[in-house]
């Protein structure tokens, strides 16, 4: 459902994908086999924060080690490819190009 109206293109979407935050890209990360070599392909309820317009995307995860995947767009943008790094969570520490968790700043007292 998208504004309350029934999305038969979005049926089967496996994942939520929000563009303006590297978050849900931990779900498929954490579904993705832990070997190095493996992959998961999926789709995705792709929702486009500046525009809010919401489409089907088919991505893939590829394990290149225990905390790296290279993430594959097959779909809306096609042909994008980034390194991620995440943490022992699954939660993205660096996803290429595009984002960078922060240390937290300690209080200054």
């Amino acid at each position: 459902m998208v504004d309350g109206t029934r999305r038969g293109d979005l049926d089967g979407a496996q994942e939520p994908d929000l563009s303006v935050t590297p978050f849900c890209n931990t779900f498929p990360i954490r579904r993705t086999p832990a070997g190095a070599g493996a992959s998961l392909t999926l789709d995705t309820c792709f929702v486009d924060g500046a525009t809010m317009t919401v489409a089907r995307s088919r991505q893939r995860y590829d394990r290149l080690s225990p905390d790296r995947l290279r993430y594959v767009d097959l779909g809306l943008f096609a042909g994008f490819a980034a390194e991620v790094q995440v943490d022992g969570r699954g939660l993205v520490v660096r996803y290429q190009h595009l984002f960078e968790r922060l240390a937290p700043v300690s209080s200054l007292t």
